[in-house]
């Protein structure tokens, strides 16, 4: 693999990574005339507890989940990242670098790195590195030394769902696994990333890799023209990836592994609302002032998204949850609108509301949007690089740290966070212990959540009273071999390093009082095939999918 060598050129233009056209992109035509905006609302104050967000993303949209994640890791319980890196990937010291988004951080190319010392893979084996894990662990803990991010101790209370088509040749798959590795301390093998510490322990983070999927958000809500086959990129850049129980639904396997056993409803049986909100008065630059012209001072939208399920309208006795879910590069409601005539289209699409609808989910979706003068964002993409440090006047300032975008202090994610707490307006309480709104079982009822070739994720309600829960697992000819007994703090578990196409057979128990409980009836895993040996390669300069001659090629996957 390499870098294009005339890169610099087009840099800025595709950083981020949507929006490329390619020769194996099926890329919806524009639709005219774009859907007018409905009349902007005032964000709602709800009855929402705010230690129970999680967050979720694809492309720039996974970075800033991951920044979001650990910045505000003491309110943030669980981070969903499609096609995204490790936290302050794109950093020289904690400086942003385009340059080294583009390498690094997206191509994982190991001829490209901004320092040779720092690289993110090893040339020789395609492993993360020493060097990115050294870097990764000093940059954190550096931030949470200098009081910019949340203890690191907070960390562990986080579930982390990753997800990687095979077919991305935008972002490449040792991007995620180092982001897998950031957490876990471990390569996707199981051995030890020397360097690197252990963020959570490795039975809380789920990596699917095994789908043949291009560069999008994967949903299982998204139908018709606009919607794209698994294998491809562009267009609307959200997927529908079909496996034979139905199509893959990612928002369900994330969602679910952060709040426990949900009920979906089908798109055309929503009975909550999606509106839009005024995201204008919550965009401050760092020192305080107000952002005016949003898009030209921090390069978010006047408008956001949000959805409201009815048991959470304003006025009302339930507690709710709360999901902030971030769109990738040319998905902002500026750019998809172009695509699709639907400025709302992702936040419409994207597979969550069916899940939040029931479950008193509350779920907003924030808007980057494109600029073309300083901070120079043309592509509508989050903040993962620092484009918005990146100003002279700001860097000059004093008052603005090199580093701030990962922060609290980041513009973004201080103006996500505001949204966030005028929506869990605290003079309405909202605490869902309190009201007794978390259900617990009498024993376990595990159920399988999701797979990959080498991983499964089990999820089942809590049980009161349990200190920990005791997860067995049996393998063989009908599951009927030896047994391996683990342990978990979490009503969850992923099991990790499993053998392709094998059965695998589980039960759970709760320690109570120091003794283990009734044991759960048994739930059956089947572990998916191996992915192909697919390494898709995105030629910058040429805009499309080229093979490893540099030469156009339409293949893909299978």
């Amino acid at each position: 693999m390499r870098l294009e060598s005339n890169i610099a050129a087009g840099l800025l233009g595709v950083i981020g990574l949507a929006g490329l056209g390619s020769a194996t992109t099926a890329v919806a035509q524009v639709v005219e005339p774009v859907q007018a905006s409905q009349a902007l609302q005032n964000l709602p104050k709800l009855r929402i507890d705010l230690k129970e967000t999680t967050v979720s993303g694809i492309s720039s949209g996974a970075y800033m989940a991951v920044q979001m994640g650990v910045a505000r890791s003491g309110d943030v319980r669980g981070v969903a990242a499609t096609a995204g890196g490790p936290y302050m990937c794109a950093t020289d010291g904690d400086v942003g670098s385009a340059l080294a988004a583009v390498s690094r951080c997206m191509q994982g190319d190991p001829l490209a790195q901004p320092a040779a010392t720092e690289r993110l893979v090893d040339p020789s084996d395609g492993r993360f590195t020493y060097g990115f894990q050294g870097k990764a662990r000093r940059d954190v803990e550096r931030m949470a030394k200098a009081g910019r991010i949340d203890p690191i101790a907070s960390l562990p209370r986080q579930a982390i769902w990753i997800f990687h088509g095979y077919n991305d040749g935008i972002v490449k798959l040792p991007v995620s696994q180092a982001l897998e590795g950031w957490y876990t301390g471990r390569h996707p093998d199981g051995s030890p990333a020397s360097g690197m510490a252990a963020r959570l322990p490795a039975s809380q983070v789920f990596h699917k890799d095994d789908l043949s999927a291009g560069h999008a958000q994967i949903s299982s809500a998204c139908t018709g023209a606009l919607c794209n086959p698994c294998e491809q990129q562009g267009g609307s850049f959200i997927n529908s990836c079909p496996l034979p129980e139905g199509p893959y639904d990612a928002a369900g396997s994330a969602l679910q592994m952060f709040y426990g056993p949900l009920e979906r409803v089908e798109p055309a049986r929503l009975t909550g609302r999606l509106f839009s909100v005024r995201q204008t008065p919550f965009l401050k630059l760092i020192d305080g002032r107000t952002a005016v012209g949003a898009a030209a001072d921090i390069a978010m939208d006047d408008e956001a998204f949000v959805y409201l399920p009815r048991d959470c309208e304003a006025g009302g006795t339930a507690t709710c949850r709360l999901h902030i879910a971030f769109h990738g590069c040319m998905q902002s409601a500026v750019d998809i609108a172009k695509v699709t005539g639907q400025r709302d289209y992702f936040a419409r699409h994207a597979g969550l509301n069916e899940w939040a609808d029931r479950n008193r989910i509350v779920v907003l979706y924030p808007q980057a949007t494109p600029t073309r003068t300083l901070p120079y964002n043309p592509m509508g993409c989050w903040d993962w690089w620092g484009y918005n440090d990146d100003v002279p006047a700001r860097a000059l300032s004093g008052k603005w740290p090199s580093g701030s975008f990962a922060s609290r202090q980041g513009v973004q994610i201080a103006a996500v966070w505001r949204m966030a707490e005028q929506l869990a307006d605290a003079r309405l309480g909202g605490s869902l212990a309190r009201a007794g709104e978390i259900a617990a079982s009498e024993r376990p009822a595990p159920m399988l959540l999701d797979r990959s070739a080498t991983q499964v994720l089990l999820r089942w309600a809590p049980v009161a009273g349990a200190q920990a829960y005791k997860v067995s697992r049996s393998s063989g000819s009908n599951a009927g071999g030896s047994v391996t007994v683990q342990q978990s703090t979490q009503p969850f578990f992923v099991d990790r390093g499993l053998t392709p196409q094998k059965i695998y057979r589980y039960t759970v128990s709760a320690v109570l009082a120091g003794r283990d409980g009734p044991v759960s009836a048994p739930v059956q895993a089947v572990t998916g095939p191996l992915p192909p040996p697919c390494d898709p390669y995105f030629s910058l300069t040429q805009n499309r999918v080229v093979d490893r001659s540099n030469r156009p090629t339409d293949r893909t996957c299978r």
